[in-house]
């Protein structure tokens, strides 16, 4: 679970946003859906539905590019914005 909040909050700071909420409010039980809500730093709140296959996809590829990732060292925290600024 924590590689998928990981992963998500990673794609949101590659779009150069700040994570508002992760729901699964659409799932069913066939079709895992993930939504996403993001605000940009235009301030436009934006909402990405992902597939349990996308989280997976997501997953799987950031895990191939640990090393060479220019956003390797850049983990999620209530306080990123934070401490990007210092």
């Amino acid at each position: 679970m924590s590689r998928i909040f990981w992963t998500v909050g990673t794609y949101v700071i590659a779009k150069g946003g700040h994570l508002l909420s992760v729901s699964n409010n659409l799932s069913t039980e066939k079709m895992p859906v993930v939504s996403i809500e993001y605000e940009t730093v235009d301030d436009e709140r934006l909402v990405d539905d992902l597939t349990g296959s996308d989280i997976y996809e997501l997953c799987v590829s950031l895990y191939k590019l640990r090393g060479t990732s220019p956003i390797k060292n850049i983990r999620y925290t209530r306080f990123s914005a934070l401490q990007e600024s210092n």
